[in-house]
């Protein structure tokens, strides 16, 4: 395997509580007591553009998605600023990848914003050679779009790339692309739905290096 694409919420950082938090916030703030479970699983691997979008539609929210997405980006990286640390096992992951000589690229359904933020807050800038974002496709995940877009911007072939993802939309959309795929066990998501990964892991600790091949 030539390249390994991370997904960055929940994988290189446990920030979807944080965000799921948000959201609920600005939910409240509207008058809809959305719980915590409701956003969660409505929101888990999508874009905040696509799951916004619905809940415009489906609320009659009365304010443009900009209002609401400007708002969501600047109160993450507040909150991400005081509280986020990478995973365990990531900072160390990523520097053994890059000096075996793998690509790595990262592929987020997170805004430009927020991921370049998110990294900067890591300390993980420059640790990726490709970086791809949400506002980058069209199509959110699980549309193979975000993964096939960072394999052809690293120069590699879909079935030259590993995934590391945490969602069942992730894992969904790097499986369609043509990708090996290594899923986290993160959060509340059940083994059952990441089951179509091609290994399923504890955390970036037990990596399973095997799969990278030769090298």
């Amino acid at each position: 395997m030539k390249a390994v694409i991370f997904d960055m919420d929940g994988v290189l950082v446990d920030s979807e509580p944080i965000h799921t938090e948000v959201l609920q916030g600005i939910l409240v703030d509207e008058g809809f007591n959305y719980s915590i479970e409701e956003v969660l699983h409505d929101g888990l691997g999508r874009s905040f553009p696509s799951q916004m979008g619905d809940l415009i539609l489906r609320l009659g929210l009365d304010k443009p998605l900009e209002h609401y997405a400007a708002r969501f980006e600047e109160e993450i990286l507040r909150r991400l600023s005081e509280e986020a640390a990478p995973s365990p096992g990531a900072a160390r992951l990523l520097d053994e990848l890059k000096h075996r000589g793998h690509k790595l690229g990262l592929a987020s359904s997170s805004s430009s914003g927020i991921v370049q933020g998110t990294l900067a807050i890591l300390g993980f800038q420059g640790c990726f050679e490709v970086v791809v974002s949400g506002d980058m496709t069209e199509a959110s995940k699980p549309s193979p779009d975000i993964f096939l877009l960072a394999a052809e911007r690293l120069g590699v072939q879909p079935q030259e790339c590993v995934v590391v993802e945490d969602s069942p939309r992730g894992v969904e959309g790097a499986k369609r692309a043509g990708m090996f795929v290594v899923a986290v066990r993160s959060g509340p998501v059940p083994e059952s739905e990441i089951a179509d990964a091609d290994r399923v892991i504890g955390s970036l600790d037990q990596f399973p290096w095997q799969v990278l091949g030769p090298g």
